[in-house]
């Protein structure tokens, strides 16, 4: 089901700010518009990476879609698998 607030063609883009950690960089998770819109203007063959996943905003929607994705993410944020540094992959 695509997210309500969604709208390319010149809606209303609703921002979210940064929420800022203590023990670590700055978090900023995509908003599902944003990945919606992703999603409808791209295609993509095969498993998506999402190796910066956060708390999983952005991997849900994908999963939502039915696209296959692979969460990871350099810092334990409760989503995905931990500890990976995607550049070192």
């Amino acid at each position: 089901m695509p997210d309500a607030t969604y709208n390319l063609n010149g809606g209303f883009k609703p921002t979210m700010k940064r929420f800022a950690d203590l023990n670590g960089p700055d978090f900023f998770p995509t908003p599902r518009w944003a990945t919606f819109a992703l999603i409808e203007n791209e295609k993509f063959d095969g498993e998506i990476w999402e190796c910066a996943c956060g708390d999983g905003t952005m991997s849900r929607v994908l999963e939502e879609t039915g696209q296959p994705v692979r969460s990871t993410n350099l810092y334990d944020r409760g989503f995905g698998e931990a500890g990976v540094d995607f550049l070192m992959s």
